[in-house]
C-alpha cells in the first residue's frame, strides 16, 4: 500500500444513515486549513474496495477540526514527560524481590476532578518505553473528561530493577490488564472502558480484546504492525544467536534511528533511566514471535469497536502491515486512520506540534464519545466500600491507605505528596503507607482488591471507603480524595 503524502491525513468511513448520503473522503491538510473531497481515492484501489461500517458519523467527523501539524518539534509546549525516579529507588539493590511474584503493574493515572468525566482508557506503551510516555496524552485527555490509565509492560519501567524483572512476560501483561480492567471499571461505575496501545502495546492491546472482549467497550490500536523497514538488525540477531543468545546488546539506538529524526524525542527516549534500549537476541525473537500473532488476533474481534492508526512517516514499521492487520479485524465497526506522523503517534506528545497533539486527542476522544455504550451487564460495583476497614475502625480520624513499593518509581512521589498535604489538612488526616512486598499485607490488598501501585484508599472516621485513587496522580486528585474523606 502506498502511503499518501507527509501532509495529508485520510480519513475513511461510511456514516450511519440517514445522517449523511455514504460516502469516503480525503481530508488534504493544506497550511492547517482542510479541504474535504467526497470522492473515490484515485489510485488508492485497496482503500476503495476496504469495508468501513457504522464507524463514524462522516457529520460527526467534518464537524470536528481536521487540520494536524506535520509533526515537528514543538518549541512552545507547555507540558513535558516528568520521570520521577528518587535516589533511593534508582540506586538500591532490589534484586531480592522476583518480578513474577508480583501482580500490581506501576501506575501513573491522568484525571481532571474539575470535568465531568466520561469514559475511561488504560494505555500500554511500545518497545523499550514506560507508562510515562502517555504523559502529554494523558493531561491532554483529561481535560476533556477522560479519566487516563498507563502501566509499565513486564520488562519495562520500573519492572526492570526486580530479580526477573527484564523478562519480557507477555502472557503477565495481559493477566495485568485482565485484572486491572474491572478494577478501573469498578472506579468508573457506568463509563465506558477503552484499551489503548501503541506499537508493541498495539499487539498487546489487541490480543488482549480478543481474549477478553466482554473487559471492555472498544480498543485503539496505533502501528501495531511487527512489519518492519530492514536495519540490519536481523542479521545482528542472527549473529547473537550463535555467540550468545541470551547476551544482552543495544538494539535501542536502532531503533530510535528509525522511530524518529525529531532531536527532542532522541533525547528523551535515549536519557529516560525507565526506558530500556538492551534486549537479548532471545528476547527479540520472542517479541516479533509475538507480533506475527496479530492477524489472527484481530479476526477474534468480531464485535468492538475498533480504531486503527498509522503515520504516514514512519520508517520503522510498514503501513502496509498495520493495513493487514485492519482488514483481518472480524468486526465491522472498524475505523484506519493514517496522519502525518513518525513511528509514535500517541506517546511522547510533547515533541509534537500543539496544534497535532490537541487535534490528535480531539479525534480520539470523539471516536470513543461515539463508541461510548457501555454494558448493562458490566459489573460496575460502586467504589464505596459499607464495610469498615479493620486497620482504620479503631481510629476517630479519616485516614489514607497508600499501597506502595519502594522499588516503584511510579511511588517515589508518595512522601512528598503526604508531607504537602500534612501542611493542609494537618492532623485531621492520617496516612498508612502498605509495602505491597510484605505478604502480611496480602489480605488487606484482597480487601481493597488492589491491582496497581501507587493506589490510594480513603477512608471515612468510621472506616468505611470514600474513594480510591489508582496510579502516581496529580497532588490535586490526592488532595481531593482526602477532602472527599473528611466530608
Amino acid at each position: 500500500m502506498n502511503g499518501p503524502k507527509a501532509n495529508e491525513l485520510i480519513i475513511l468511513a461510511i456514516a450511519r444513515p440517514p445522517l449523511v448520503k455514504p460516502a469516503k473522503c480525503l481530508v488534504i491538510l493544506k497550511s492547517l486549513e482542510p479541504v474535504i473531497i467526497l470522492a473515490p481515492f484515485l489510485g488508492l484501489p485497496m482503500r476503495i474496495r476496504a469495508n468501513f461500517f457504522r464507524s463514524l458519523p462522516l457529520a460527526l467527523l467534518l464537524s470536528q477540526q481536521a487540520s494536524f501539524a506535520a509533526g515537528l518539534p514543538n518549541q512552545t509546549a507547555t507540558t513535558t514527560s516528568t520521570t520521577r525516579n528518587s535516589a533511593t529507588s534508582s540506586t538500591a539493590d532490589f534484586s531480592n524481590i522476583d518480578a513474577n511474584d508480583i501482580n500490581t503493574p506501576p501506575c501513573r493515572s491522568w484525571i481532571d476532578r474539575e470535568v465531568k468525566q466520561t469514559a475511561v482508557v488504560l494505555c500500554i506503551h511500545g518497545l523499550g518505553l514506560n507508562a510515562d510516555c502517555f504523559n502529554d496524552f494523558g493531561t491532554r485527555m483529561s481535560h476533556r473528561g477522560i479519566a487516563v490509565y498507563a502501566i509499565d509492560v513486564r520488562g519495562f519501567g520500573s519492572w526492570m530493577k526486580l530479580k526477573n524483572g527484564k523478562a519480557l512476560k507477555f502472557d503477565a501483561c495481559l493477566d495485568d490488564i485482565k485484572t486491572l480492567l474491572p478494577n478501573l471499571r469498578a472506579n468508573h461505575p457506568g463509563l465506558p472502558v477503552f484499551l489503548l496501545g501503541e506499537s508493541m502495546g498495539g499487539a498487546i492491546v489487541l490480543r488482549a480484546s480478543s481474549m477478553y472482549p466482554e473487559l471492555m467497550d472498544g480498543l485503539i490500536s496505533s502501528v501495531p504492525s511487527g512489519q518492519r523497514y530492514k536495519d540490519g538488525t536481523d542479521l545482528k540477531v542472527g549473529v547473537k544467536l550463535i555467540t550468545g543468545a541470551r547476551r544482552q546488546f543495544d538494539v535501542g539506538t536502532s531503533i530510535v534511528d528509525q522511530a524518529t529524526k525529531n532531536e527532542r524525542l532522541r533525547e528523551i527516549w535515549e536519557s529516560s533511566p525507565l526506558n530500556r534500549m538492551d534486549l537479548s537476541a532471545v528476547q527479540l525473537v520472542d517479541f516479533q514471535t509475538f507480533m506475527d500473532g496479530n492477524n489472527d488476533a484481530a479476526a477474534k474481534i468480531t464485535t468492538l469497536p475498533v480504531l486503527m492508526l498509522q503515520g504516514t512517516l514512519d520508517r520503522l514499521v510498514k503501513a502496509q502491515g498495520t493495513w493487514e492487520i485492519f482488514n483481518e479485524l472480524g468486526t465491522k465497526n472498524k475505523t484506519f486512520i493514517e496522519l502525518p506522523s513518525e513511528h509514535l503517534v500517541i506517546e511522547y506528545g510533547q515533541v509534537k506540534s500543539n496544534t497535532y497533539d490537541s487535534n490528535m486527542v480531539q479525534f480520539i476522544s470523539t471516536w470513543m464519545a461515539a463508541n461510548a455504550t457501555a454494558s448493562s451487564t458490566q459489573d460496575k460495583k460502586s467504589s464505596t466500600s459499607s464495610s469498615p476497614a479493620s486497620v482504620a475502625a479503631s481510629n476517630s480520624a479519616s485516614s489514607v491507605l497508600i499501597f506502595t513499593a519502594p522499588w516503584c518509581a511510579q511511588c517515589d512521589d508518595v512522601d512528598q505528596q503526604i508531607a504537602q498535604a500534612q501542611k493542609i489538612f494537618g492532623e485531621r488526616i492520617q496516612y498508612k503507607k502498605i509495602d505491597i512486598d510484605d505478604p502480611k499485607n496480602a489480605n488487606l490488598m484482597k480487601q481493597h482488591s488492589i491491582q496497581a501501585i501507587p493506589s490510594f484508599v480513603f477512608l471515612k472516621a468510621d472506616g468505611t471507603t470514600s474513594s480510591t485513587l489508582i496510579g502516581n496522580s496529580s497532588f490535586a486528585n490526592f488532595s481531593g480524595g482526602i477532602y472527599d474523606s473528611l466530608q
